[in-house]
């Protein structure tokens, strides 16, 4: 399966997470919840299931 084929939301996912051989181990558990958080709102805008305006709350939580 070619990657051009996935929805943007996933493509972006997967680029997010070549990003984590360049930052410390310690910033990895971020960038897993953060996708975990992305890939759950993609599943569930395909089944859907989103609720409205939810992923624009999650997204301007300040990352800690």
């Amino acid at each position: 399966m070619s990657i051009d084929s996935l929805p943007t939301e996933i493509q972006d996912a997967l680029a997010r997470l070549d990003t984590l051989d360049v930052l410390p181990t310690s910033a990895h558990v971020e960038v897993f919840e953060e996708m975990n958080r992305r890939l759950a709102d993609a599943l569930a805008d395909l089944d859907g299931s989103a609720v409205p305006g939810a992923r624009a709350a999650g997204a301007s939580r300040p990352a800690s």
